[in-house]
């Protein structure tokens, strides 16, 4: 597993509609390693985190700030939190 990037909501929605008048959601999709019925639910929040590496090429492309990434940025979320918060969720 990957580390993960949790953005402001409004933030989130601002950058995929930005993408999508750019890009196809294929290509989107192909780009952060999710099918392309997922960047709906992306764009609107529905899911809530977004793989680093993808986020870090999306924000490259629309040539996002560092700055404005660390004002709207929530939590990284990093691969050993994943994994135990999975594993408390089996037992």
């Amino acid at each position: 597993m990957k580390e993960r990037i949790v953005l402001d909501k409004k933030f989130q929605r601002e950058i995929f509609e930005n993408l999508l008048s750019r890009f196809s959601r294929h290509e989107i999709a192909k780009i952060l390693g999710v099918n392309s019925s997922s960047i709906y639910h992306i764009k609107n929040g529905k899911i809530g985190s977004i793989g680093l590496l993808g986020f870090q090429k999306i924000a490259k492309m629309l040539e996002i700030s560092d700055e404005v990434i660390k004002k709207n940025t929530i939590k990284i979320i990093s691969s050993d939190e994943i994994l135990k918060g999975l594993e408390t969720g089996r037992k």
